[in-house]
């Protein structure tokens, strides 16, 4: 039983809560327990920019034409953290430009069901918050398509399937979604039947069918680290990646078991 349990029987969760403890049990303590004040970075701030692009695009307040230019105007006014290297900066730069100047998806095609829209349900006496980028109905075939938008790059082998070192990313995100889409039917009774993953910096995607059973397999997952949680006393600090330390948790300014010799970025 955790000292804790007043703060966590009141929780709210979502897939970042969850996330953030099977990465680092003592930054989760950090963030959802001491309520630190969370530090920005050069990744969020990218994925920020593009998430309210494509928002946009598809509610029809920018038109395809408009997309480079409000990207390249709004791009130094909302990334403005230091990235970490010296053509970093710019890699991401051109990556989204070239992405917003080419993108063939047009929202005519689609009926906007959910964009950013915040919701909360309950299940087994736990509230998952979630916030799915977009719900689309496609006009033609009537599917119901949940999609997000990512910033990262999954690697692949020359063969097309995914590269090892990824496998664990590609897999993260599939929980997120599957586990938004379960609450999608359950709370709305929105019926997903296909889930995208929009890679924006190579533009491509990876494409998964709805099934019930991975549904009911992540959801058992999100209810098994909620209950680790709940049993925790500890809160040990996980720095075996100093990368993920230096630069993307949260809370890494006010973590005193941070290394402070930071890992050179990869720039892939």
């Amino acid at each position: 039983m955790s000292d804790y349990d007043f703060i966590i029987d009141n929780m709210k969760f979502s897939y970042s809560n969850i996330s953030t403890f099977e990465t680092c049990a003592y930054a989760w303590k950090l963030t959802y327990i001491d309520t630190l004040k969370r530090e920005p970075n050069f990744f969020a701030e990218f994925g920020t920019l593009c998430h309210d692009i494509l928002e946009k695009y598809f509610k029809g307040e920018l038109d395809l034409f408009n997309l480079p230019n409000y990207y390249e105007k709004h791009f130094y006014e909302v990334v403005q953290s230091i990235s970490l290297s010296g053509t970093m900066t710019q890699n991401y730069y051109d990556a989204g430009y070239d992405f917003f100047t080419n993108i063939d998806i047009n929202p005519d095609d689609f009926e906007i069901l959910e964009s950013e829209l915040k919701t909360s349900s309950i299940w087994n006496g736990i509230e998952l918050v979630v916030k799915p980028d977009i719900v689309l109905k496609e006009k033609s075939t009537g599917k119901i398509i949940l999609m997000d938008y990512k910033t990262s790059i999954i690697k692949k082998n020359k063969n097309g399937s995914i590269a090892k070192s990824d496998i664990d990313k590609l897999n993260g995100y599939k929980k997120q979604l599957f586990l938004y889409a379960f609450f999608l039917s359950q709370n709305q009774k929105t019926k997903i039947e296909e889930i995208r993953l929009w890679f924006i910096r190579n533009n491509t995607f990876e494409i998964f069918q709805y099934t019930e059973k991975e549904a009911i397999e992540t959801l058992n997952w999100f209810m098994k680290i909620v209950a680790k949680i709940k049993e925790e006393e500890k809160f040990i600090a996980n720095i075996s990646n100093p990368f993920f330390c230096n630069n993307l948790c949260g809370v890494r300014m006010s973590c005193e078991f941070r290394i402070q010799n930071p890992e050179k970025a990869s720039e892939s």
